[in-house]
């Protein structure tokens, strides 16, 4: 993950290191394919964790 964060612009990782960072840098942030997929993650997670994250 911080792989991939650290390829964005520069101008980028300094705003968000700032603390300011716009709505459309959030979005670039956050945005694009996750490290493993959703499911096999979620599956990786420890049965107490997800009851914590339900609750």
């Amino acid at each position: 993950m911080l792989e991939r964060f650290y390829r964005l612009p520069q101008p980028l990782i300094e705003r968000f290191y700032a603390g300011r960072p716009s709505l459309a840098d959030k979005v670039r942030i956050l945005a694009g394919k996750p490290p493993v997929p959703v499911r096999r993650a979620l599956a990786a997670l420890p049965e107490s964790a997800l009851e914590r994250a339900r609750a």
